[in-house]
């Protein structure tokens, strides 16, 4: 190899990295921000999955069977939309992925806040990208459940500040109470 190509090489490596790869950034939602903006708050367990193009995009609808409603009116049952998706009967097979993003799997407990995706008929979306959704962990016969969310592939975005989000976890039921009370308009201590 030149001197020539070996110093374009070089020059390439070091722009790259110069400049780090990027994440997906959102503004830091506080769980009152989420309480507020939310049209639906659930509980629910994700009975199935289905990729789809909606305008030009392709979407996951996660369709949760819903065991408890925290916040608006909602039936049964309850469609989220989330970015990316697989559409393996393309005739080029396609997938598409967001780092940072919510998912949800099959068989999943999550809590959601949700708000209202319209160009899916009956669709919602998690408010705050994933900041708004909590996998719930079942614990052993007679454990405490727990609620966990990772923002660890987010950058959060708070005023003039950005930071990395972070994995958390805590009780199920000391988190659904403090829900309950911001949903009521009450006051949260923590």
């Amino acid at each position: 190899m030149n001197s020539r190509w070996r110093t374009a090489l070089a020059a390439v490596l070091l722009s790259a990295l110069a400049f780090p790869a990027t994440a997906t950034t959102a503004l830091q939602m506080s769980e009152q921000n989420l309480v507020d903006d939310s049209d639906l708050i659930v509980v629910g367990q994700c009975d199935e999955v289905e990729s789809l193009w909606v305008d030009g995009d392709l979407v996951t609808v996660a369709t949760l069977d819903v065991t408890e409603s925290l916040k608006g009116a909602v039936g049964a049952r309850v469609d989220v939309v989330l970015p990316g998706g697989i559409d393996a009967g393309a005739p080029v097979p396609v997938a598409v992925t967001w780092p940072g993003a919510p998912s949800i799997s099959p068989g999943e407990t999550v809590l959601v806040f949700l708000v209202d995706f319209p160009t899916v008929p009956g669709g919602y979306a998690v408010a705050g990208f994933s900041q708004g959704k909590y996998s719930v962990i079942e614990g052993p016969a007679g454990a405490t459940s727990r609620v966990s969310r990772d923002l660890a592939d987010l950058t959060l975005v708070d005023g003039e500040s950005r930071h990395r989000g972070a994995a958390s976890e805590e009780r199920l039921d000391s988190f659904l109470a403090r829900v309950r009370t911001m949903v009521a308009g009450g006051e949260v201590e923590r």
